[in-house]
């Protein structure tokens, strides 16, 4: 049949065709197909019989035409042969018909063509966002990612959210961040720790997603993160992420979070770190941390923060703390009272 002939066929008479016939169909003669019939004459037996080759001809007018019974029907290698502009072409309902099984033959350029509407809108299911893989997760780019619902986010698999870019992990919304669960939390590179916002750190991070960073991650986190959390997170930070907290980052800790600190916490400060609290600080330690400082981090105390401490602060030092002291610290530091 000549190509002219192909495109002159009824509706009626391209449903005729059995699927074996329409498979050997050259590619010619596919592109002939106009879209009338694609959409009303073209049955599902008809588009699984399609060749990866005839499927590759198809052109954005001729995928934007199928049902989307025949988008569910597509094999999944069919998917992924289809042009990039014919993916960026897919309807919300067309996107919202692909199945687990056929996304992960989408190709990285394919997945970097959806647009942000279809992510937002057609990718509705979490067995959809499950399905993707890390190379797909790895090619989304950052108006991708914050255009996910928190379903399909909190859906992505832990080795998946991974790779997604830095600047994607910037953009989440406090929804997005808040959605994430503890393993995709613990998943997440330093680079994507370090480009959390102050402002999600502050609201949308929970205390069970402090608690599942790793000691790399927190010693990722920066002084304005730290500064960013709340009291019951910097309490719940395990003794080893807070031992991984920079020197500089200690001392960014407000006052509030500094008295929420646990006795355990406040024993595995590193004598740098315990060097580096202010006398705003130091005075604001409960009187059970100041009873827990070991003998070399107390003696780091500058001279300012030992004459911060308050009477009742000094009352609960030991004696092997007060003989750690130096001279220097004595004479400079504690007052008469």
């Amino acid at each position: 049949m000549t190509t002219q002939f192909v495109a002159s066929l009824e509706t009626g008479d391209v449903a005729d065709l059995t699927s074996s016939q329409v498979s050997w169909l050259t590619t010619k003669q596919i592109a002939a197909l106009n879209t009338n019939d694609i959409a009303l004459g073209l049955t599902t037996a008809q588009v699984q019989a399609l060749t990866t080759a005839q499927a590759a001809t198809l052109s954005s007018a001729q995928v934007a035409a199928l049902s989307t019974a025949n988008i569910a029907a597509l094999e999944s290698a069919d998917l992924g042969v289809l042009r990039t502009s014919a993916i960026a072409g897919l309807t919300t309902a067309q996107m919202s018909v692909l199945t687990s099984a056929q996304l992960p033959g989408l190709s990285s350029a394919q997945i970097s063509a959806l647009t942000t509407a279809n992510l937002a809108n057609g990718l509705v299911s979490t067995a959809q966002a499950a399905a993707l893989t890390t190379r797909q997760a790895a090619a989304l780019s950052s108006a991708q990612v914050v255009a996910l619902s928190t379903a399909s986010l909190n859906a992505i698999g832990s080795a998946d959210v991974a790779v997604l870019k830095t600047s994607a992990i910037a953009g989440l919304s406090s929804a997005q961040v808040g959605a994430l669960s503890t393993n995709q939390v613990a998943a997440l590179t330093s680079a994507q720790i370090g480009a959390l916002s102050t402002a999600n750190v502050a609201t949308a991070l929970t205390t069970a997603q402090v608690v599942a960073l790793g000691s790399d991650q927190a010693a990722a986190l920066t002084s304005r993160q730290v500064a960013a959390l709340s009291t019951a997170s910097v309490a719940a930070l395990e003794t080893v992420d807070l031992a991984a907290l920079k020197s500089n980052v200690i001392a960014s800790l407000t006052t509030g979070q500094v008295a929420s600190l646990t006795s355990a916490q406040v024993i595995g400060l590193s004598t740098a770190q315990a060097g580096a609290l202010t006398s705003a600080q130091v005075s604001s330690l409960s009187t059970a941390s100041v009873a827990a400082l070991e003998t070399a981090d107390l003696a780091l105390l500058k001279t300012a923060g030992i004459a911060a401490l308050s009477t009742a602060q000094v009352a609960a030092i030991g004696t092997a703390q007060i003989g750690a002291l130096t001279t220097a610290n004595i004479a400079g530091g504690l007052t008469t009272a």
